[in-house]
């Protein structure tokens, strides 16, 4: 809700970069913070506008270097002179479609092998190839939300999900009703199922 919210909403593939929402926010150190599952959001209210709401650096948080591959060529990869490192050729392609610097931070790893995929850690996220998906889905941005949630030593609480709509509060019901048995005779017994569910599809108790 509120900045986080408008931030999310102003990302047009913000499931894609961000995943969805681990925790909701709540105030820690004095400052508002929210998990997602590939990102934490951090606001700022002393800034202006779009600087309100910032990334934290969870790939450099949980950078732990891994093998290295030593793959450059100067016509597909971008050197950053600020940390040494460049990205290159489907990494590089989705890092400028999917707003760069402002949305991933600088690179600060070459191109490595993790758990057998050739990943990349950037301030702010890691990249991994996936060459088994399709064509335009093979660059993905890990989940690195969860992990960090973990290294931060969050409330684990904080992962439980709020009843209804995440503010407590129901604001529809989705009732299914269905019998045990197809057919039965008049002098048997039958049982009677309702499912009562909210917005979110979560069981509603003593409905």
């Amino acid at each position: 809700s509120g900045d986080f919210l408008s931030y999310y909403q102003s990302v047009s593939n913000a499931s894609l970069l961000f995943g969805y929402p681990i925790t909701e926010a709540f105030v820690k150190n004095g400052q508002t913070i929210q998990y997602f599952q590939r990102a934490r959001f951090e606001l700022h209210p002393e800034l202006s506008g779009s600087q309100r709401v910032q990334l934290a650096p969870i790939g450099k948080k949980l950078y732990v270097a891994g093998e290295r591959l030593d793959i450059f060529n100067p016509f597909a990869c971008r050197y950053f002179t600020a940390t040494g490192f460049s990205v290159c050729y489907a990494f590089l392609d989705f890092f400028k479609q999917n707003g760069g610097v402002e949305r991933f931070g600088q690179p600060i790893s070459p191109f490595e092998y993790h758990n057998d995929l050739i990943v990349q850690y950037f301030e702010n996220a890691r990249f991994e190839w996936k060459p088994w998906m399709p064509e335009g889905q093979r660059v993905s941005v890990a989940d690195l939300g969860r992990p960090f949630f973990d290294q931060q030593l969050e409330d684990p609480n904080l992962l439980s999900p709020l009843p209804g709509d995440g503010l407590g509060k129901i604001v529809k019901l989705q009732v299914r009703a269905f019998v045990w048995k197809a057919v039965t005779l008049a002098s048997d017994q039958q049982l009677i199922y309702v499912i009562v569910q909210d917005q979110n599809l979560q069981p509603v108790p003593g409905a």
